[in-house]
């Protein structure tokens, strides 16, 4: 495995590797992902004489021959350590975390919330998938922007997560980033994947109000018919969602803020085209690759006839949730990808 890896790493007015500078990283950990909370990196870089950097500095990390930028954010930590300093920064959802705000919306769309409040707290949004559609919306202050915005991704089957710019990102698995394809054999160290048997195969979603029936401008009123503001969809065995389709094993949920059959309907999809995601969990660890980001696809070419994985020799690819560059001078260059 090569030990030698292009970079440059810019925090605040110092830059280490690059073409001006030949300051050496002894370690790098940088992880960017929908399950890993906020992403943050570690870096370690020789000579401690070095002026440290200072918390709120700002860090971007760019690696491989084409310095492909891998993480954006902020400096949270400094510590000297022996013969050097080991920085701890973290992305832009740290911020969201850090921030209250108190707000009301009316007549917006989900997507249309979560960009909003992402601006209010200074920062720029990259994906924004269209979601269903909610009369009213209250954002209070206690839990943090963080905390509703996750509410909302976890209502809409939407996940929450930053790219190497720092661009914050709102999208479900209908949103498909670049496919990356590996082959078993040559680039792949370490392949771990296992089948995920949902114990709820379907979703029923009901609303609250009228609009389903009596129109949208009598989504106020209580319905005696609920089968206008009920959207139901179910995943089969290949993991294809089916809108509109109703099992014994459905998952039933009140969800009050959606007042129209068009919304639960969108949203009772969008739910299970989350699950259907989640159908095959696992990691793939590979030689070191900054090209890819959370929200890619991967495939893998070659695995023998037998292998356990049989999804992959049918063509199909799995939704890239974590993304996390390993770098240190005894290993070399490691990008691992959890499904």
């Amino acid at each position: 495995m090569p030990l030698d890896l292009n970079y440059k790493i810019n925090i605040g007015s110092q830059c280490a590797g690059g073409k001006d500078d030949d300051r050496l990283m002894v370690s790098l950990t940088t992880e960017l992902g929908m399950d890993c909370g906020f992403g943050y990196s570690v870096i370690e870089l020789a000579d401690e004489k070095y002026t440290l950097p200072s918390p709120g500095d700002q860090v971007t990390i760019e690696l491989g021959d084409g310095l492909t930028k891998v993480f954006t954010g902020e400096v949270e930590t400094v510590e000297t350590i022996k013969a050097g300093q080991r920085i701890t920064a973290y992305d832009a959802t740290s911020k969201l975390a850090g921030t209250e705000i108190e707000t009301t919306y009316k007549e917006v769309s989900i997507d249309e919330i979560v960009s909003d409040l992402i601006s209010e707290v200074g920062l720029k949004a990259g994906v924004l998938e269209k979601s269903a559609r909610v009369p009213s919306f209250t954002i209070f202050k206690g839990p943090r922007v963080f905390q509703h915005i996750q509410k909302l991704a976890k209502m809409s089957g939407m996940d929450l997560f930053s790219n190497g710019e720092g661009l914050l990102n709102f999208a479900g698995p209908k949103t498909k980033g670049k496919n990356h394809t590996f082959e078993y054999g040559l680039n792949i160290l370490e392949l771990n994947v296992k089948n995920i048997n949902p114990f709820h195969d379907g979703i029923e979603i009901t609303g609250e109000g009228s609009a389903g029936t009596k129109g949208a401008d009598r989504y106020y009123w209580l319905p005696d018919d609920l089968s206008g503001i009920k959207g139901v969809a179910a995943v089969d065995e290949k993991g294809k969602t089916t809108p509109g389709k109703s099992v014994k094993t459905s998952t039933c949920e009140v969800l009050p803020a959606f007042r129209s059959g068009e919304a639960v309907e969108k949203i009772a999809e969008s739910r299970m085209d989350a699950k259907a995601s989640l159908r095959i969990r696992g990691y793939l660890k590979i030689y070191g690759y900054p090209e890819v980001m959370p929200g890619d696809t991967a495939s893998i070419k070659k695995l023998p006839e037998n292998h356990i994985t049989s999804f992959f020799n049918s063509g199909g690819n799995l939704r890239i949730r974590n993304v996390k560059h390993l770098y240190n001078l005894q290993n070399g260059f490691i990008t691992r990808m959890d499904f």
